[in-house]
Formats: structure tokens, C-alpha cells, sequence
């Protein structure tokens, strides 16, 4: 998903996203949604995120049970729409309790909406399910970061650091 998200990325998925297209008959329903909803990011220049994040949150209608079909829509929902964000974030928690990613994301998501106990609590569920989630501890450190408490904080970002030493970014929280 990552190649949606920065524009570079995004003429490099063109050509693995067309051969999906062509085997879109042998797809589930579930995945023809989900080619449906990155259509406008993959295919459309300039990408239409609005497009995408209503497309993403239709198939989460049509497909209610399916958790990372919601933690994507909730990762491409329009950043004005935290809400729902949250919203998709939960339920893909709420249907795999398991789901680190889906953790980490409703972490992330909460901290947008300055619930930040609830967003620590839900990122240490996820380092809890996945201990070398690195972007579990980015964000719990930037939870503790904005919560004032600069133990928590480098002691998160010193874990994130251990886990990918190349990721210098992290060394900024320190």
C-alpha cells in the first residue's frame, strides 16, 4: 500500500496493478473490491484519493467481515475524515483481535483525534501481538512525545531504533 501514498511509488505500481486487473476474474469479490477502490490512486493521474477512500468504504459495506479490506479503507480515508478513520480502524480490530497492523493503525488513528491513553494503549496491543512492529514503536513515541513524557518517549524510540538501526528518522524523538 505504500506505493499509494507517495506519488513516486505510484507510477511503479501501475504495471503489477494492470496485471492484477487482467486476472480480475479470478479474483474473490473481496479483492475486485479492493482493485475497484485503488483504482483512482494507481491508474487515475493525478490520483483521486476522495475517489478511492469512498470506493474503499463502499466495499467495506459489501464486505463487512473482512479486516484488512477495513484497515486499508481506513488507511486511504480522507485525512480531514479522522472519525472514520477510527471508525474502519476499529472494526478491522473488532473482526481480528490478532491484526497488529490493525492495532497499530487504530493507534495512529486515535492520535489524530488526540485520544492519546487510548492510542497507547491500542499501539502497545499491537507491539504486544508483534514486538518488532518498528512502526508500533515509531508512533507509540510519538504518542509519549506529545503526552510530555520524554522516558516513554526515548525509551520507544530507542526500540524502534534497535529494530531498524537504518531508519534514522526515528533517531529525531530522542
Amino acid at each position: 500500500l505504500i506505493f499509494a501514498l507517495e506519488p513516486a511509488f505510484t507510477r511503479d505500481a501501475r504495471v503489477p496493478f494492470r496485471q492484477a486487473v487482467e486476472l480480475r476474474e479470478t479474483l474473490s469479490a473481496t479483492d475486485r473490491a479492493l482493485l475497484r477502490g485503488l483504482e483512482p490512486i494507481v491508474s487515475f493521474d493525478p490520483p483521486e484519493k476522495d475517489v478511492a477512500a469512498e470506493r474503499l468504504h463502499a466495499a467495506c459495506e459489501a464486505h463487512p467481515d473482512d479486516a484488512e479490506l477495513h484497515l486499508i479503507a481506513a488507511i486511504f480515508a480522507t485525512d480531514a475524515d479522522s472519525t472514520r478513520r477510527a471508525h474502519l480502524a476499529e472494526r478491522a480490530v473488532s473482526i481480528d483481535a490478532g491484526y497488529s497492523d490493525a492495532w497499530c493503525f487504530l493507534g495512529r488513528a486515535y492520535g489524530y483525534l488526540g485520544r492519546d491513553d487510548e492510542a497507547a494503549r491500542a499501539l502497545e496491543h499491537a507491539i504486544e501481538l508483534s514486538p518488532h512492529s518498528v512502526d508500533a514503536y515509531h508512533e507509540l513515541a510519538r504518542i509519549h512525545l506529545v503526552q510530555g513524557d520524554a522516558h516513554l518517549t526515548e525509551r520507544a524510540a530507542r526500540r524502534a531504533i534497535a529494530i531498524a538501526p537504518s531508519m534514522t528518522a526515528y533517531a529525531f524523538l530522542l
